[in-house]
């Protein structure tokens, strides 16, 4: 590449927060070389010689992970967009309910009645699109959320 190696383009595009799947393919590279930018990021480090199926694979694969991987962030927006369609008092509510604190508890604690904790349970449920709060605490637990009481 004229006017830029691969390690440098690798290290500013580290340096930018540019996340982009690298597979180096190179001739004149050494295992220190391949060490050294698959710590930095790198999907894979290629030498020359290779035939180009295995090129078109390893290509394919790292395709298929990034297709994955925006799935994934694209769920975990979906769930953080539906957690914010709660109103403050039950996000108040939801931690407890996941510490496993009962109908009863929460409300003393809260001091409100248990009918209208009953009440923010069901609406929290209905607009999560979940059937329990064990489905719920899954789904928080898959995105890493932690709620403090």
């Amino acid at each position: 590449m004229p006017g830029i190696n691969g390690i440098d383009l690798q290290a500013e595009l580290n340096r930018r927060n540019i996340r982009l799947p690298i597979i180096f393919l190179t001739s004149y590279g050494d295992i220190p070389m391949s060490v050294r930018v698959i710590k930095a990021g790198a999907a894979d480090f290629l030498m020359k010689p290779i035939a180009i199926d295995k090129i078109i694979e390893r290509i394919q694969i790292e395709l298929e992970k990034t297709i994955k991987r925006h799935e994934s962030m694209k769920a975990e927006m979906q769930f953080m967009q539906t957690l914010n369609s709660l109103s403050a008092r039950e996000m108040e509510i939801l931690p407890m309910i996941l510490a496993g604190l009962s109908t009863k508890e929460v409300a003393n604690k809260l001091k409100i009645s248990s009918r209208t904790v009953e009440i923010h349970r069901t609406q929290i449920l209905k607009k999560t699109c979940t059937s329990s709060f064990l489905e719920l605490s899954s789904q928080c637990a898959a995105y890493n959320l932690l709620f403090k009481q």
